[in-house]
């Protein structure tokens, strides 16, 4: 008797087991593209519901918080569940769960860990941005998409990028969809939407080759009004007249000719009033001072354009740093600095300094995203360590640093390394930049010793010479796009590279001195 009663609970327990196997990692956005939301979807590919409350998911850091499924969450059998780890405010679909800030998802590869209530491994994913991973779901605003739910979800070849910008959080995967398909991307709800300002309504669109019709409502405030129809791209270029009622439960529905397939916002979005315009522009960043405990020396400074002063309430740091602005006027063409350490930097600076919340500038580059209080992005600058970006600020003394705030900062051209030593570390270590102030070359010291190098021929067919001084050198070759073609280490006074298999066009040679790397020194060639 006391055997068939340990088979029976044996049964049940291996019964209970099976029955949680059926949930999947089946979805992933690690790598978006202006939204910056990272999420993870589970799905239920068993034939039963399923007790999920108390699970939680983590990434390959076990130092890091888990966002935790709250009790009293059953997953119904064929059914999804999506879960937000990072970004926001604005999610452009209704997610189940949404726990930011806890940990984020590495663009170039991490895991994401799923594990029960009784914190037992249950299942994981160990992606990457590189092949035999499909790359197309690295940075363009697809997702990883499971090919087939009772597949191996570890084996890359079972993956593929979504056919739909941004997934397909809650649905089926956009690979498998066979039926005409439409859905709505934005604006998808909780956005707020200004009024006699141009937004671009979005769409993706599966198997269906006909035109679309786009519908405002207003239950509220009794609006019912076709925006535009007829349109046979993804898109559409659409300003809300000043006429109609501000408000916050607007919708919008998208469908096709005779009414089939269609969509609508997931969840109400904001009508306003025109804001006033926002220049609020990044114009210095001291992302890697000097030393390898300095890091509290990292600051950002903004600056009003407008010939009148912004009050700053409200706006906040999406990407880059967290922080969150009080209530705090900032003149008109004006200057404000931001530092992760405000009492290390007044004393070097000799002006207030404003100490952001939390989080440090990356060393290797990262993306930095200023947004209003309507969380309207206002400026994004994505700084890097390497070339086209002078690597002179990585750790050598000068900070980033944009000389014409109405320039477009998104370029690295329009960035330099400053050039004006404002202070000296005890250790004889000099900082070079221009911190609260504009530029000024009065009293510019050259912070970098060029090297003597000569490059030939230029314009260059085949084969391009360089000849420099004696030494260890790392020469690299960049597109203008900033693609590295060419690298390699040289010892000695010259070097050939071959150019016969690269493009016609203009390409940068880098030449850096391995013992000091402050010394080297950019070439302009072109190749015919």
């Amino acid at each position: 008797m006391k055997n068939r009663v340990l088979i029976f609970c044996f049964l049940v327990l291996l019964a209970l087991y099976g029955k949680g196997q059926n949930i999947v990692i089946n979805e992933i956005m690690y790598n978006a593209d202006n939204s910056d939301i990272e999420w993870v979807e589970l799905y239920n590919r068993g034939e039963e519901p399923i007790d999920i409350s108390g699970w939680h998911i983590v990434d390959d850091n076990p130092d890091h918080q888990p966002v935790m499924i709250p009790d009293n969450t059953t997953l119904l059998d064929g059914y999804y569940y999506t879960i937000v780890v990072d970004g926001g405010p604005y999610i452009p679909f209704d997610a189940d769960k949404v726990e930011t800030g806890l940990f984020g998802l590495s663009n170039g590869g991490d895991e994401v860990n799923l594990y029960t209530d009784q914190q037992e491994l249950h299942d994981k994913v160990t992606y990457h941005d590189q092949s035999p991973w499909p790359q197309g779901a690295d940075g363009e605003g697809y997702t990883l998409e499971l090919v087939d739910a009772g597949s191996d979800n570890n084996d890359p070849d079972n993956w593929q990028a979504s056919l739909l910008h941004g997934g397909t959080p809650n649905g089926t995967n956009s690979i498998k969809i066979t039926n005409p398909y439409i859905r709505l991307i934005y604006p998808n709800g909780t956005e707020y939407i200004e009024k006699e300002i141009q937004h671009a309504i979005s769409w993706g669109v599966l198997n269906y080759g006909g035109s679309v019709s786009l519908k405002l409502f207003s239950h509220e405030n009794e609006v019912e009004k076709v925006i535009a129809s007829g349109i046979e791209s993804t898109s559409y270029k659409w300003i809300p007249k000043g006429a109609l009622p501000e408000g916050d439960d607007y919708y919008i529905k998208i469908y096709g000719e005779e009414g089939e397939p269609w969509d609508v916002s997931d969840r109400n979005f904001h009508l306003v009033a025109q804001q006033e315009p926002r220049s609020i522009a990044i114009t210095e960043i001291m992302y890697h001072p000097p030393g390898g405990a300095n890091d509290s020396l990292e600051y950002l400074e903004l600056y009003n354009n407008e010939d009148f002063d912004v009050n700053l309430k409200g706006y906040y740091f999406s990407d880059g740093i967290n922080h969150v602005f009080g209530d705090i006027e900032l003149p008109s063409h004006s200057y404000l600095l931001l530092g992760v350490n405000a009492q290390a930097l007044q004393p070097l600076i000799g002006q207030e300094v404003l100490q952001w919340s939390e989080g440090r500038l990356n060393n290797g580059g990262e993306a930095i995203e200023l947004r209003d209080k309507y969380d309207n992005t206002l400026e994004k600058v994505s700084y890097d360590d390497r070339f086209p970006w002078d690597s002179l600020s990585d750790g050598y003394g000068p900070s980033l640093t944009m000389c014409e705030p109405m320039a477009d900062n998104a370029l690295p051209g329009n960035w330099n390394v400053s050039s004006n030593r404002f202070y000296t570390l005890p250790d004889g270590t000099p900082l070079y930049g221009t911190p609260g102030t504009g530029c000024d070359f009065s009293g510019a010291e050259d912070v970098s010793t060029k090297i003597d190098a000569r490059v030939y021929p230029n314009p260059v067919k085949k084969q391009l010479s360089i000849e420099m001084e004696r030494g260890t050198y790392k020469v690299a070759v960049y597109t203008l796009m900033g693609r590295k073609v060419h690298e390699n280490t040289i010892k000695g006074k010259k070097l050939n590279i071959d150019f016969s298999n690269q493009k016609a066009g203009f390409y940068v040679i880098e030449l850096i001195n391995v013992q000091d790397r402050n010394r080297k020194q950019y070439f302009k060639v072109e190749h015919l």
